[in-house]
């Protein structure tokens, strides 16, 4: 049985998504080990897998030490699991071109991790998103480099703006129109050749700390359609997370992730099996385009995970 050795970067919570790659490959015929990098051991991943002491994601040398470690752990494929490791990858892919790494480009990461660079790309693509605004209330406004919905104000009012301003360094931060609506998540992949292979529309019932806690699987033409046409304009590859929203104004595109977004889990069990995929994609076999997934709701349960205190 061949060994295959699966880099997560920042999986610490990501231990439902390990275990579906470990099914992925036996199918396959894969014996397949997890690793993920890490700045504490005591995270719930090494439940399922080893868990590496690494370096901040911004260290210059953590490109050294990423490439030793894929050489002593015989690391074929890595993942992305947190925003800021998404350019670490792409950066990683470009340096050591010969590791042939699933992920998209270093330019398109870090348009993609700045919101306002985001909006100013999609702007000139014809991309509808939300207009930046500073003086249309209700406006939002949050951090330019933000994740998992931390640091987001939803100002109504010019006294409650030139508080929150007061106490904010702005230049951190994109301002836009306040749009009520219903938020969807779309898990997608695209091959490393470039191919559209699916994408899964999902409605974020319920949310803690940015992830999915309850989602619904949906099929949304549109919102497809948006998806296929934002990745074949930017060119990107690999395990996708897009967000939008629709209003009584119509469908928005609110960001992108190029990683695994936290519920993913949702749209791998209606049937858009990712790992299978992206295994598939790294041995270099087809793989055909998806349209059809089951309808279902996903909830979520915590699980605990204990470690020695000496240990």
């Amino acid at each position: 049985m061949q060994k295959l050795g699966i880099l997560f970067l920042g999986g610490a919570k990501r231990v439902s998504l390990a275990e579906r790659f470990f099914k992925a490959g036996k199918k396959l015929g894969l014996e397949t080990k997890v690793f993920s990098y890490e700045l504490d051991k005591k995270v719930p991943f090494s439940v399922v897998g080893d868990v590496i002491i690494g370096k901040l994601w911004n260290d210059e040398s953590i490109y050294d030490d990423m490439i030793s470690i894929i050489d002593k752990k015989n690391i074929s494929i890595v993942l992305a699991n947190v925003d800021p490791a998404t350019v670490v990858l792409a950066k990683l892919n470009e340096k050591f071109s010969e590791l042939g790494l699933i992920t998209s480009s270093t330019h398109a990461c870090k348009i993609f991790l700045d919101k306002q660079k985001m909006n100013e790309h999609c702007v000139n693509e014809g991309i509808k998103t939300i207009p930046l605004s500073n003086d249309d209330y209700p406006i939002l406004i949050k951090p330019r480099r933000g994740s998992a919905s931390k640091g987001i104000y939803i100002i109504k009012d010019k006294i409650y703006q030139d508080y929150i301003l007061s106490q904010i360094d702005i230049n951190k931060y994109v301002a836009q129109k306040y749009i009520n609506g219903i938020e969807y998540t779309v898990d997608a992949y695209v091959s490393r050749n470039g191919n559209f292979i699916g994408a899964v529309p999902r409605i974020r019932t319920s949310v803690t700390s940015g992830e999915s806690t309850t989602a619904t699987i949906i099929n949304d033409d549109e919102i497809i359609e948006q998806t296929k046409l934002i990745l074949a304009k930017f060119n990107l590859i690999g395990p996708l997370t897009l967000q939008f929203i629709r209003s009584e104004n119509g469908l928005f595109f609110l960001e992108l992730n190029p990683r695994f977004g936290g519920g993913v889990i949702a749209s791998i069990e209606a049937g858009f099996n990712i790992p299978n995929i992206m295994l598939k994609d790294f041995l270099g076999e087809k793989i055909k385009p998806q349209k059809k997934y089951k309808q279902l709701i996903m909830t979520r349960y915590y699980r605990e995970v204990f470690h020695a205190v000496d240990n």
